[in-house]
């Protein structure tokens, strides 16, 4: 659940258009990796 609440965090600075770049820095998993495709998808629609 923490994961989803932090990728809710980084939509809504997505959405802000109010950074230069957004850095994710986690530990290498196939969980962290499923939750920033899943991200990527929900941000290009």
């Amino acid at each position: 659940m923490t994961e989803f609440v932090s990728l809710l965090k980084v939509v809504e600075f997505v959405e802000s258009n109010n950074y230069d770049v957004i850095v994710l820095d986690t530990v290498p998993s196939g969980e962290a990796l499923k939750n920033i495709i899943v991200e990527a998808a929900a941000i290009s629609v």
